[in-house]
C-alpha cells in the first residue's frame, strides 16, 4: 500500500487511538500505529496493518464453502438414517468430509470462521478440518453439481440412491 487519503489516514489514526483505550495491555503499540498514520509514514503502513489480511476472500469462495459444508450436512444426515446393511453396501469413505487445505485454500479459513466465530456447522467444531491436500476440493467440486441436481428435484431427505449418485462421482 503506497498512499492513503488524508481522510483514510485520520480514520485509521483515530481507530488506533480508540483501541489504545480499549486494549490497555497494548496502549503504546496502538498509539505508535496511530502516529504512523497521523504522520503519513507510508513505509510503515503495512507494519501497522499487519493483522489485516491483504487479500479478500471472494464471494465465490464463500458461497462454495457454504455449499460444500451444507452438502456434507445432508450426506451426514442421510448416513445417520441408513440401516447397517445399507451402510455396508455403500462405499461411504468416498463421500467423507476431509476438510480443506489450510495452506493453499481460502475455503479452510472461511469455513473455520463460520464454524468457530459464527457457530454455524457446529458438527465440525470439535474436529480438525485441515485436509492437508487440494485433492479434497477436486472431489467436492465433482460432487456439488450432483448434490444441486438432487435438490433441484426437491429431494431433501437423501437415501441410498442419492448417496450412491454422490459416491459415483466422488
Amino acid at each position: 500500500m503506497d498512499t492513503l487519503t488524508i481522510f483514510e489516514r485520520a480514520t485509521l489514526a483515530n481507530q488506533f487511538k480508540i483501541l489504545s483505550f480499549l486494549d490497555t495491555a497494548n496502549t503504546e503499540s496502538h498509539l505508535t500505529d496511530a502516529e504512523i498514520f497521523e504522520n503519513g509514514y507510508t513505509g510503515l503502513y503495512s507494519e501497522a496493518l499487519q493483522h489485516i489480511n491483504s487479500e479478500e476472500t471472494s464471494r465465490e469462495v464463500c458461497t462454495e464453502t457454504h455449499d460444500i459444508l451444507t452438502m456434507f450436512r445432508y450426506i451426514s444426515n442421510a448416513i445417520d438414517r441408513l440401516t447397517a446393511a445399507e451402510k455396508a453396501a455403500l462405499d461411504l469413505n468416498k463421500i467423507k468430509f476431509d476438510g480443506f487445505d489450510a495452506n493453499n485454500d481460502d475455503h479452510y479459513h472461511f469455513a473455520t470462521f463460520m464454524i468457530e466465530k459464527q457457530e454455524k456447522y457446529t458438527e465440525y467444531s470439535e474436529r480438525d478440518i485441515n485436509s492437508h491436500s487440494m485433492a479434497s476440493m477436486i472431489r467436492y467440486r465433482r460432487m456439488l453439481p450432483v448434490y444441486k441436481s438432487i435438490l433441484a428435484n426437491h429431494i431433501y431427505d437423501f437415501g441410498v440412491n442419492e448417496l450412491q449418485q454422490l459416491i459415483d462421482v466422488a
